[in-house]
């Protein structure tokens, strides 16, 4: 199957889709017949009738896209974000050695989907590493907090969470979750390090996928809505360019300097969109959305930025001094 035959043949679904709990069983179906996270983030994409679950598509293929053995079957969400941000020194939720297992405390601010998660991937510090280092361990790098990433049921005994919203995309609800000496057994630990093999990449992996279920979202609109064949044209062809995208190394440079060129481009479709959104009825309830949701195509601008400098800076300097 081709994703982007299916998005020029298939007829956009025109239910109303209200709540989280509606929108699940649909991707559900979607994300077993398009097994690729990114297909299914594309067909996600296009089955939403509004930004909001465009969003939760590509976000929750994003999320399986880093690690593919999560159960289909759940909602999911990661819990990064602290008080302080969600840099690594920022992270000050423990996971700490208890007889066999271990226990988690800390808290969580803006966890995406919170409130209908069943299932946390948790960003820890290791409180044994840190301890280790602060005693002149080298064996860390630079002097970074030992992360890791845990699975914890949101059902789980001491875990308890408090709903919050934004202004735009107000149903997918974010929460802030609070871990109480939660008991984590081994194999809740997924493998390897929290930083550089999950929140470091999966900010790469989720602007691509959450991009493309977005740009195929606007796609969708602009079939229902008979806009300019020309804006279809531009919107699918630069949706191709997220979909390759998404086969790269998410920590290679030279991806994030493809990454924001594609992200360049999908503004000026964007932009393009608005001025279609503009000329539609002002009581489209559709409409009302797009206005009032339009923004989060800017989130995280700064990061971004931030990080196509580096990207730069990392290819500028010649290949032997990259390897040492």
């Amino acid at each position: 199957m081709d994703i982007f035959n299916d998005l020029l043949r298939a007829q956009p679904d025109t239910n109303t889709i209200d709540t989280l709990a509606d929108w699940w069983p649909g991707y559900q179906a979607l994300a077993r017949r398009w097994l690729a996270p990114m297909d299914a983030a594309i067909a996600g994409g296009f089955a939403a009738d509004r930004m909001a679950w465009a969003f939760c598509s590509g976000y929750q293929a994003a999320l399986r896209q880093m690690v593919p053995n999560l159960a289909a079957t759940s909602v999911s969400s990661l819990c990064a974000t602290e008080q302080g941000g969600n840099s690594p020194k920022a992270i000050q939720t423990t996971l700490v050695r208890d007889g066999s297992g271990y226990r988690v405390n800390g808290q969580k601010m803006w966890s995406l989907i919170g409130p209908g998660s069943s299932t946390f991937l948790v960003v820890v510090r290791e409180v044994d590493a840190v301890d280790a280092l602060a005693a002149g361990d080298t064996t860390l790098a630079a002097g970074r907090p030992q992360l890791r990433v845990v699975r914890i049921a949101s059902d789980a005994a001491g875990v308890s969470l408090s709903p919050n919203t934004t202004r735009f995309v107000p149903e997918a609800t974010h929460a802030k979750i609070q871990f109480d000496s939660v008991r984590v057994k081994p194999d809740q630990v997924l493998e390897g390090d929290g930083y550089s093999d999950y929140l470091k990449p999966f900010r790469t992996i989720e602007d691509i996928l959450v991009q493309s279920a977005l740009l195929a979202w606007l796609f969708r609109e602009a079939r229902l809505r008979a806009w300019p064949s020309a804006l279809r044209e531009r919107l699918l062809a630069t949706l191709s360019l997220f979909k390759s995208l998404a086969q790269r190394p998410a920590l290679d440079p030279a991806t994030h300097i493809l990454l924001a060129g594609a992200l360049t481009q999908a503004h000026e479709a964007i932009e393009l969109c608005h001025e279609q959104w503009q000329q539609a009825p002002e009581a489209d309830i559709a409409r009302e959305r797009w206005l009032r949701d339009r923004s989060l195509f800017g989130i995280a601008g700064s990061i971004r930025a931030q990080r196509l400098a580096r990207a730069w800076e990392d290819v500028a300097q010649p290949r032997t001094a990259r390897a040492q």
